[in-house]
């Protein structure tokens, strides 16, 4: 029998149940109560799968094989998501999980997914990349494009956009963001105000404005691209200068340089309990 499965979900019933299931059928199992939990069980003994649950507190599913894609130790490890939200599956898909059960969970096909990745009977694994992949986007699903300094916030965000049904690629790099627009035209773009980058904010704006501008003037173009470009500012955090804390003027000034280089949207600071309110404005 193959090595050892990491089961991640913070309901103790649902998980000592799959456990059972597995252990009936000679699987070594272990179980994390979220995301935070999971990540240390890893780092000290690799498991050959992972089952997860997409909402957890902590770090929620999303996060965690976020985090494991972007980590080459970790990159290899199948990942099967499981959640009660049938609608994410096209989202999770194009962004590299393995597989995709929805609950209550089919013991049959729970264990032919098992079977598939553990027998290596499966394909290859795609690259190690948070990234989505552009031709897997299904029509409908709406493609989220954010540049942050703050990984935290990052992180946040990027696990509420996908729990609104959002594809999301996101970057620490203005160079990135204007190349996402470029090739993979997202439905949004989001800016981080607070961001230092390799240029000011205000000029991203711009960019992003002109290329926009380009794209529309295209004879041959089926649908208006036109998407709403966002401002908004991450608090303060310890180990990171943020140029925006002090004087609410800064703020102001900067609004108004990025205003003069073409359309955008400010949304204010950032915070968990609004973001998704202030943003389904902008993806309806």
């Amino acid at each position: 029998m193959a090595g050892k499965i990491l089961i991640v979900e913070d309901s103790p019933e649902v998980s000592e149940l799959i456990k059972e299931m597995l252990s009936e059928n000679g699987y070594s199992t272990d179980i994390a109560a979220n995301g935070t939990e999971a990540l240390d069980k890893i780092r000290k003994s690799i498991p050959s799968l992972i089952l997860a649950d997409v909402i957890m507190p902590e770090m929620d599913g999303y996060i965690l094989f976020k985090t494991l894609k972007e980590d080459p130790q970790f990159a290899h490890i199948p990942v099967i998501i499981f959640t009660a939200r049938a609608k994410m599956e096209d989202t999770f898909k194009a962004l590299g999980v393995s597989s995709f059960l929805v609950k209550p969970i089919d013991p049959e096909k729970l264990f032919a997914e098992i079977n598939k990745h553990l027998e290596g009977k499966a394909g290859q694994e795609q690259p190690a990349s948070s990234l989505p992949v552009e031709g897997a986007v299904d029509e409908g699903v709406k493609k989220v494009a954010i540049l942050g300094a703050e990984k935290y916030t990052l992180q946040n965000m990027t696990g509420q956009l996908i729990k609104e049904g959002c594809l999301v690629k996101s970057s620490e790099k203005s160079a990135d963001i204007v190349r996402e627009a470029e090739q993979w035209e997202p439905d949004l773009i989001l800016l981080e105000l607070s961001g230092e980058y390799q240029e000011p904010v205000d000029q991203v704006v711009g960019r992003l404005n002109t290329l926009i501008q380009q794209k529309a003037a295209q004879e041959n173009r089926v649908a208006t691209y036109n998407p709403p470009i966002v401002l908004y500012k991450s608090e303060e955090v310890e180990g990171r200068a943020n140029p925006l804390s002090g004087r609410k003027s800064d703020t102001e000034a900067l609004l108004k340089r990025c205003y003069a280089k073409g359309e955008a949207k400010y949304i204010g600071s950032y915070s968990a309990v609004s973001f998704a309110f202030k943003v389904r404005v902008f993806l309806n």
